[in-house]
């Protein structure tokens, strides 16, 4: 039997707020909170949880601190919690020491400190994480499982208003 549980939390950004891109433009205004979804799904004895979020969680070190912290909680491995967020390049960052997966001296180098230094809005996003990943575990319920197949035989796009 295939059991799932889901929470949905939202993170404020202020204005002002320092974005991660090569500009390190601030944010002007911010329309809602940057929503952040995990779904806990459990089949037998293997568990996954699946995080994914407007904010950018898939950049290290946060990625590995997120990743470990949700793990403890579930009591699973960090290896089974998979996060996947928005690509965009005004996202705010939530740890001040951040860089890209492909620069492996620079992970190295942070798993041997094993410090990640989080902004405001990532210390707000990891107190929200912890809450909401504390009460996936008594929302298991059981589920169906359904799958649809589909295909796109056309390459089109959208390009100024005009289609190919």
């Amino acid at each position: 039997m295939i059991q799932a549980a889901g929470r949905e939390f939202g993170v404020r950004v202020g204005r002002g707020t320092v974005t991660f891109n090569h500009t390190a433009s601030r944010v002007e205004a911010s329309y809602g909170d940057q929503r952040t979804r995990l779904l806990l799904v459990k089949d037998g004895e293997l568990e996954v949880c699946l995080i994914s979020s407007d904010l950018l969680i898939n950049s290290l070190p946060i990625s590995d601190v997120i990743r470990e912290t949700v793990g403890r909680i579930l009591r699973i491995d960090a290896s089974h919690v998979v996060n996947f967020s928005t690509h965009n390049h005004s996202t705010v960052g939530l740890a001040v020491d951040r860089f890209e997966p492909y620069y492996a001296d620079l992970w190295r180098a942070w798993r041997r400190s094993g410090k990640c230094k989080l902004t405001p809005v990532g210390r707000e996003f990891m107190r929200e994480l912890r809450g909401a990943a504390r009460a996936l575990r008594g929302k298991l319920e059981a589920v169906d499982v359904c799958y649809g197949e589909g295909h796109e035989d056309r390459i089109s796009y959208n390009r100024k208003g005009r289609r190919a």
